[in-house]
């Protein structure tokens, strides 16, 4: 579990949930903090752990489009814990992957529908999944991204001891008229501590997706809270600018 290349909230997630510490209705009812134990989601039955990440019919249809290894699984296990033992000797490693990302969300969906009676469609829990794994993979792959409208950027260096360093960029993909945004920000030690992606329309010109990306960089490390901060980008231009601001 531990050596998945998935998010380490998604690792600190498969740990609570395999040691039974999830609040599902099911915990929180022995513990007299509610009344009904029954799942939240379909109603039927007491909303233990794996109940809740794996034999609820609702959590079984999206494993059902999942994964074609995960379509042709038993439903009953007697715990998560088991069921995790299961994956690790019976699928790939990217498809445990994709169902570590995956399960995590459907509890996030869980949660959703008791505090904020949202429940998103499963198409996009799928989607959402991919795309969260995706962005880790790509934030942490060991050679840099191609990027159509410029050469590769230079080895990513880390910053200083407790530093932090947050690298956007801006690709512009003009068949669709689409720029794709990224933001990664590592610490000293190039350990991830998290990214963004976004699309938007086309922009005229490069140089304005770029200060959108730079934008958005900005955003993300003020939300963080981030202190001994460096913003670090691949346009020279829209960097020279940025500095020339804070001097002025």
């Amino acid at each position: 579990m531990w050596k998945l290349k998935v998010p380490n909230a998604v690792k600190m997630f498969l740990w609570r949930a395999c040691h039974k510490s999830l609040p599902t209705n099911l915990n929180l009812s022995k513990r007299k903090i509610t009344e009904s134990n029954l799942c939240p989601v379909c109603k039927r039955e007491p909303e233990s752990v794996i109940h809740a990440l794996w034999s609820c019919v609702a959590v079984q249809d999206v494993w059902g489009i999942c994964s074609r290894k995960l379509q042709k699984m038993k439903v009953r296990f007697h715990s998560f814990k088991d069921l995790l033992s299961h994956l690790e000797s019976e699928v790939s490693e990217g498809d445990f992957e994709v169902f570590a990302t995956t399960v995590y969300l459907v509890w996030k969906r869980r949660n959703e529908l008791v505090f904020e009676k949202k429940f998103e469609n499963l198409s996009k829990l799928i989607y959402n999944s991919y795309q969260k794994l995706r962005d880790f993979k790509d934030a942490n792959a060991s050679c840099p991204s191609r990027h159509s409208d410029r050469p590769q950027a230079a080895e990513w260096t880390p910053p200083q001891v407790n530093g932090f360093k947050a690298n956007w960029d801006a690709t512009i993909d003009r068949s669709m008229c689409k720029i794709g945004i990224g933001v990664v920000v590592r610490n000293w030690e190039g350990k991830l501590i998290a990214t963004m992606r976004s699309q938007r329309t086309l922009f005229p010109e490069a140089k304005l997706a770029e200060a959108l990306a730079a934008l958005k960089a900005v955003i993300l490390c003020k939300h963080l809270q981030l202190q001994n901060l460096i913003l670090e980008g691949d346009t020279l231009n829209v960097v020279q600018d940025i500095n020339a601001e804070r001097r002025d």
